[in-house]
């Protein structure tokens, strides 16, 4: 089953991305998060998500944090955000215990002034299979109308 999230971050946010809304999936699935819950930045497509569409300065520290001292950690951590904004939408495959779902995508939804404001993130629990082109064009698609519908004007 798939689930809806939405998350903000605030310019200064010490803590990454939090979790402001989250829509149930029809079908009883068990989330074990709440709204508020920050999400990594490093290893939690929402984080990435907002990595890539942020300055360096607005994560750096944060990232640094839970890289810790490895520059070639950093390094990768800093080209995957440059492929996620070049793909839209942010993946993480790998399953982490401290957040939600096996799998999850993340798209940024961007204000009036071409500020990321917001992000759409679609969780899945199935561990086994892999995200599909489907769900992909799905959040994008959908973070795209929402950007549009908040005045933003994309190339």
């Amino acid at each position: 089953g798939l689930s809806w999230a939405a998350s903000d971050v605030y310019k200064g946010q010490p803590h990454g991305p939090r979790f402001v809304r989250f829509l149930d999936h029809p079908s009883p699935v068990s989330v074990n998060f709440k709204i508020g819950f920050y999400a990594p930045v490093t290893s939690s497509a929402v984080g990435r998500c907002f990595a890539a569409n942020l300055p360096t300065s607005a994560y750096e520290v944060l990232a640094k944090k839970e890289l810790g001292d490895s520059q070639q950690q950093w390094q990768a951590f800093t080209e995957s955000c440059e492929q996620i904004k070049a793909d839209f939408v942010s993946v993480r495959e790998e399953v982490n215990p401290v957040i939600p779902g096996a799998k999850a995508v993340a798209a940024p939804i961007f204000d009036a002034v071409g500020q990321i404001a917001a992000s759409l993130i679609l969780i899945g629990f199935d561990s086994s299979e892999t995200v599909e082109q489907s769900s992909l064009d799905l959040i994008s698609d959908a973070a795209r109308d929402i950007s549009k519908q908040l005045g933003y004007l994309s190339n």
